[in-house]
């Protein structure tokens, strides 16, 4: 996904770029998320979670490229410029063995409900624009 933040990110809400499933014990999740600034990818598979935590603070007004990436038990957070392809900052990866990650639902992007009456801390709703947001599972 492609995301720029138009305003300072809020500190006690998080802003969801794209959700398929819930985090709960026994819920399948992948996430993509840019709370308090930073970007991060979150997967379970109900039993293990890998969250993986970009080393970056976003600028307001500058447009970045998150990818998530899972191959096998290998787990990737990249940041990049999105017209160079240049990191922003080195790639964040972890190694860990998880069974099938297979959400329940319809993926949601922009935040988990945006609902007025609502706060940022019950919506996680993003603050800013979002462009080329891409899901693909092989």
């Amino acid at each position: 996904a492609d995301v720029r933040l138009t305003a300072p990110p809020p500190a006690a809400a998080g802003m969801n770029v794209f959700q398929l499933g819930a985090a709960a014990a026994g819920l399948s999740q992948w996430k993509v998320q840019v709370d308090s600034g930073r970007p991060s990818c979150r997967w379970s598979d109900g039993t293990a979670v890998v969250l993986l935590v970009a080393d970056v603070t976003l600028s307001v007004d500058t447009w970045y490229r998150i990818r998530c990436t899972r191959t096998g038990t290998r787990f990737e957070t990249r940041v990049t410029h999105p017209v160079t392809g240049r990191p922003v900052v080195p790639p964040v990866r972890q190694t860990l063995a998880m069974g099938p990650i297979v959400p329940a639902g319809s993926p949601v992007i922009g935040g988990k409900r945006i609902n007025a009456t609502q706060s940022d801390i019950d919506t996680d709703q993003f603050h800013g624009d979002l462009d080329t947001v891409y899901f693909w599972k092989a």
